[in-house]
């Protein structure tokens, strides 16, 4: 037999509570602060290590201010040396002695290229991310072209950048 409560609302705020105090002990281990973004230099330059969809792929990145992006293919063979130059409305691809010029929207927005950027972009200048640190590295949140990313720093130094989960990227 099921017995009415007199105030089912002391029982609803005594699970609220439990729950918060549960949800608070879980959390203890894995310390976390929220922090400001860190402002990473203008002048990026990395060695990146590529995942895309299960391929792998390495590329140099240059940014060369605010609108100027280069990118350049070192592995697999395949693509080895081809270069993607952005600045401003133009986009320029170069491969085997073969140049190509085309406007910037014509770039597919989910390539590597312009979700790599847009998230190292929106990191260098604090632009719509949130940021939380553990102590050793500052993680910051936001979202390029759509995808949610996640860029990890440690020591002021990007390290790794996560863009929905199919796109996985370690910088040297």
């Amino acid at each position: 037999m099921i017995k009415k409560t007199k105030n089912p609302g002391k029982i609803l705020c005594a699970a609220a509570s439990l729950l918060i105090l549960t949800l608070s002990f879980a959390s203890c281990g894995n310390s976390r602060k929220a922090e400001k973004p860190v402002g990473l230099s203008e002048d990026f330059q990395k060695t990146a290590e590529i995942t895309l969809d299960g391929k792998k792929y390495a590329a140099n990145f240059k940014r060369g201010g605010a609108d100027v992006w280069e990118c350049e293919f070192t592995y697999p063979e395949t693509i080895e040396g081809l270069k993607l130059t952005c600045s401003g409305e133009d986009c320029r691809m170069d491969f085997q002695g073969l140049t190509y010029t085309t406007s910037r929207d014509c770039i597919p927005q989910y390539g590597i290229m312009p979700l790599v950027t847009g998230s190292v972009d929106d990191v260098i200048a604090g632009r719509d991310v949130s940021c939380t640190s553990d102590g050793k590295t500052v993680t910051e949140k936001g979202i390029v072209n759509g995808e949610d990313f996640t860029a990890v720093v440690k020591n002021n130094e990007l390290v790794s950048l996560e863009i929905s989960r199919n796109l996985t990227v370690k910088f040297k």
